[in-house]
């Protein structure tokens, strides 16, 4: 490695703490914009060490082909916990739209069935 391979190295990584030292008073936009100038590893990893609303924050800011590479790169349980963390229409949105076959609505997306009232 060069010395300017290692300046570059030195000069992300000190990119990714000063972020983490603004992330509170960052807006979402800022948010997004200075995870997408990270190094794809760093971003993975500020990504999986901030709390859930961060993370569902940061992924609906995100297009839905990014969201769902960045969904992915959850465990689990936080992918389930950032559902939960994410309003209502968003996340019914992209489940449908993610399980859905293009002409075809999945069962867990369709509407509920209208039931009558039974005659007395």
């Amino acid at each position: 490695m060069t010395a300017a391979e290692v300046e570059r190295a030195r000069e992300r990584s000190l990119f990714a703490s000063e972020l983490q030292d603004a992330w509170p008073v960052l807006s979402s936009e800022e948010r997004l914009e200075g995870l997408k100038l990270l190094p794809h590893a760093e971003a993975e990893e500020l990504l999986l060490a901030l709390p859930t609303r961060d993370q569902a924050e940061l992924i609906l800011g995100m297009s839905s082909g990014e969201r769902r590479s960045w969904m992915r790169l959850l465990p689990p349980d936080d992918a389930a916990d950032v559902i939960q963390e994410a309003p209502i229409s968003t996340a019914t949105r992209s489940s449908c739209s993610s399980t859905s076959r293009p002409g075809r609505r999945s069962r867990r997306c369709s509407p509920m069935p209208r039931t009558t009232p039974a005659a007395s």
